[in-house]
């Protein structure tokens, strides 16, 4: 390893240490969080989500929120209402990267321990996240310039590879997760940006 490796190595191992103070933080937080404030920011979500449903696209992909993540299950139920396409993510083995189609309120399942709930449909390919005009993505925070710190699995940035190009990327986070300063989260090279975010305080285009 030449001296250039090492220092790389040595700034990657600080950025992943700040993630990993940073995840400890924010997930604290969340375990706070009483049952009605997780409610009251579902039903916020979903009504600060009114730009997102009024966009055209024909299919969405967002997540089954765990572990008190914010609950964005009033957007898949409202888009599959509206006659959309609702993509959620069903874990294939060793964690491959699929999808399956949502057929409305209660359609998930649980698959194998130790999983979310998902889809009981036919298992999708990851790149049916091609033709998905919006994507609505958990998170811990995001900042201004639109970094995304994850659970630290890197899940969501692998599927990202496959996204549209002119595809809305929006995180959710509750809205004291939301660092509105550009760069205000260490980021690694490896990192996806997210152009939107919804919070129960509203939505907001990110650069």
């Amino acid at each position: 390893m030449n001296k250039e490796q090492s220092f790389d190595a040595v700034v990657e191992e600080d950025i992943e240490d700040k993630k990993a103070a940073l995840r400890a933080k924010v997930r604290a937080c969340r375990k706070k969080l009483t049952s009605q404030a997780r409610k009251e920011a579902a039903k916020n979500i979903l009504d600060a989500a009114a730009p997102v449903l009024e966009r055209e696209d024909e299919t969405i992909a967002s997540y089954v929120p765990v572990n008190a993540e914010p609950d964005v299950m009033g957007i898949a139920n409202e888009a599959f209402r509206q006659g959309k396409e609702v993509l959620l993510p069903r874990l294939g083995p060793k964690l491959s990267r699929t999808w399956a189609l949502y057929r409305g309120p209660g359609d998930l399942q649980v698959h194998a321990p130790g999983r979310p709930p998902a889809p009981s449909g036919e298992i999708l390919s990851p790149d049916v996240i091609s033709r998905a005009g919006l994507l609505i993505l958990p998170a811990l925070s995001i900042d201004r310039s639109g970094n995304r710190l994850g659970q630290g699995g890197g899940w969501y940035d692998h599927i990202l590879e496959n996204a549209s190009a002119d595809a809305c990327i929006c995180a959710v986070v509750y809205t004291s997760e939301f660092l509105d300063a550009e760069n205000a989260l260490p980021i690694a090279p490896h990192d996806k940006k997210v152009n939107a975010v919804l919070t129960p305080a509203g939505f907001l285009y990110l650069n």
